[in-house]
């Protein structure tokens, strides 16, 4: 399941990345589903190791919401 997880994860926050290159309108949500499947991720297989991944993906959904507004 993990593994299925962080495959997603960088799928979508790939998708995402690209968007943003070609500034396409819906490489916002992309990008916030992808950082959503990171943290799940990371809170599932947690240590305290991954704090600083899980502080790196509330960072990308807030800057990728301040965006919208």
């Amino acid at each position: 399941m993990a593994v299925a997880l962080a495959l997603a994860a960088g799928a979508v926050l790939g998708l995402g990345g690209l968007g943003l290159l070609v500034a396409a309108p819906w490489c916002i949500p992309v990008t916030v589903a992808g950082a959503g499947i990171s943290a799940a991720l990371l809170v599932l297989t947690f240590n305290r190791w991954w704090l600083i991944g899980l502080g790196i993906n509330a960072a990308i959904i807030v800057l990728a919401l301040q965006q919208t507004g």
